[in-house]
């Protein structure tokens, strides 16, 4: 084969690869369209069943919320909202006092008691 010849062959070849690569980033790119696809299909349905789920139990709890009573509902969850956090504050505070005391009669273990306090020395044996 003459360098003609081979110069043919190679540049068949590159233009092969460069066929073949151009099918595979679109290949490539249509399944990653299909995949990015389905990952949205799948959080959206994951949504919705959180959404069912919060909606089912609201509704378990107040009923079924329509126009009518929407106002109604929303000013019942803005009331427990506001007392469910001053329960909360209430709860810290009562949580913080009480851990105030207990530590207050704990010893306070990072002091070290000297060797008379002790009644006995480390060094030796005996009392």
């Amino acid at each position: 084969m003459d360098l003609k010849e081979q110069l043919k062959k190679v540049t068949e070849d590159l233009e092969k690869l460069e066929r073949k690569k151009e099918k595979f980033l679109a290949d490539y790119d249509e399944k990653r369209k299909k995949i990015l696809t389905k990952k949205k299909e799948l959080e959206n349905k994951i949504q919705r069943e959180q959404e069912e789920k919060i909606l089912r139990a609201v509704q378990d709890s107040f009923g079924k919320i329509n126009e009518k009573n929407i106002d109604t509902f929303l000013d019942i969850l803005e009331k427990n909202s506001e007392e469910f956090s001053m329960e909360m504050e209430i709860a810290l505070e009562n949580f913080e006092e009480n851990n105030e005391v207990v530590s207050d009669d704990l010893p306070n273990s990072g002091t070290q008691q000297s060797v008379e306090e002790q009644g006995y020395s480390y060094e030796s044996n005996e009392p």
